[in-house]
């Protein structure tokens, strides 16, 4: 068995720990900059891409599937971002006599589009935010169904991920003036410029029901996350168990996920979004069709390795039980370490002249650099992700404030000031937060 992992840094790391426990043989791609990360040296062989640039590189498809025919590889894996969400790629895969560890080219679409999404989850009946689903013509459409809907609004790219392609609207002028912007992003970024209108929900929490189905028609849910601390709608703080919303609520989220995915015929791991206000009420916001980033802490407090899962219902492996049966222990919770400027936002790419992780014994670290590592402007600036897993809440924080004071990252600004500032807050001790509480402190 041999898989082919289309990702970079610490995603191709993770991805590559799995299969040497199986006895898996990997093949890494990496982009010429990148050709000093540790993944590539973890991984079995290793293949040089063209350029620098992700359009170049890791998601060239043309190029990716040749190196795979050419190193005969059974699966291709690809992660989270670049082309894990691509519906035409996962199609080339298997044209091409290889597995896609990921769901089918059809479900990609309809999850891809955040337009079908909604309207599939409506017409379960799932609540889904309050706004307009069908496609907006002209100015007077925009003012009308603004003023249909109520400010404060959110213009959100039909066709976007990752927080990119989606503005807040406080007025009409606002609206009106940001709606063009957007469309433009929207059509470079994500090549449609398809937007929608959507109520923006405040005081809300970002709650995600991790879901896994198999070939046959099973499917089950193992576990929630919270996710609720963001920067400009990118989560920075992840944590599972869920303790801030009732067990019925989250009963109904789970009930929720479940149909939506059954009723799509999902196969793979998903993860299905929600946002919850104070009272309860929650609304669908999409399903990501794929490996999350914050996988780690359902990882921790199940047991389960979501890779392994993956790859084998990818096999054509069936999966039985319920989230009853699993055991849940203990609470974890993620920081994202990146490299950029707290005061401004904006990325800081360079030469990581040291960098020193501290202690990481009983903790989980999931890095992309290291000292004599370049951060290049090309990729998300993602440095590290740093878990930890403890019996309750509050000593997860503890420990994550005293393993942020060890990190020693020279050469590059980060967010280290920030996610301290986060952690020592008293707001998120007693876990009152909510997705828009970053902006609040």
């Amino acid at each position: 068995m041999k898989w082919l992992i289309v990702n970079r840094g610490e995603c191709a790391s993770r991805i590559i720990r799995t299969a040497k426990k199986w006895g898996i043989e990997t093949v890494c791609v990496y982009s010429a900059i990148d050709q000093p990360l540790p993944y590539v040296k973890e991984a079995d062989h290793a293949v040089l891409l063209p350029g620098n640039r992700a359009d170049e590189s890791y998601m060239n498809k043309d190029v990716i599937i040749s190196i795979a025919k050419e190193c005969h590889v059974d699966m291709i894996h690809p992660g989270y971002g670049f082309l894990s969400e691509d519906p035409s790629f996962a199609q080339m895969v298997r044209d091409n006599g290889m597995e896609f560890i990921g769901p089918s080219k059809s479900a990609l679409e309809l999850l891809g589009n955040k337009r079908k999404a909604k309207e599939q989850a409506e017409q379960l009946g799932i609540p889904i935010i309050p706004g307009v689903l069908t496609q907006i013509e002209s100015d007077e459409d925009i003012e009308r169904l603004a003023t249909s809907i109520g400010f404060p609004l959110m213009i959100k790219a039909v066709m976007g991920g990752g927080g990119m392609g989606i503005v807040q609207c406080s007025n009409l002028n606002e609206l009106k003036a940001k709606w063009l912007q957007v469309e433009k992003l929207s059509q470079r970024l994500f090549h449609s410029s398809e937007l929608i209108l959507e109520k923006y929900i405040e005081s809300a929490r970002h709650i995600e029901v991790q879901v896994i189905g198999d070939k046959n028609g099973n499917v089950m849910t193992v576990g929630e996350r919270e996710c609720s601390i963001q920067r400009r709608r990118q989560k920075l703080v992840e944590e599972a168990p869920v303790k801030s919303i009732s067990e019925s609520c989250l009963r109904k989220l789970r009930e929720a996920s479940i149909s939506l995915a059954t009723s799509i015929e999902f196969y793979g791991i998903g993860t299905v979004e929600f946002l919850v206000t104070k009272d309860e009420e929650y609304f669908f916001m999409e399903m990501n069709p794929r490996l999350q980033v914050e996988h780690g802490v359902t990882e921790l407090v199940t047991g389960i390795d979501l890779v392994e899962t993956q790859w084998r219902i990818a096999n054509g492996e069936s999966i039985t039980g319920h989230q009853s049966d699993i055991p849940h222990k203990g609470h974890a919770i993620q920081v994202r370490v990146y490299a950029e400027d707290s005061k401004t936002g904006y990325p800081s790419p360079g030469k990581v002249s040291y960098c020193s992780y501290g202690e990481i014994k009983n903790r989980r670290l999931e890095r992309t650099y290291e000292t004599g590592t370049t951060i290049p402007p090309f990729y998300d600036p993602l440095i590290a992700k740093l878990i930890v897993f403890t019996n309750t809440r509050l000593e997860a924080i503890t420990e994550l404030e005293k393993w942020l004071t060890e990190l020693d990252i020279q050469g590059v600004k980060t967010n280290i000031d920030v996610l301290q500032t986060i952690l020592c807050h008293k707001d998120v001790r007693e876990n009152s937060i909510y997705t828009a509480w970053l902006q609040t402190i």
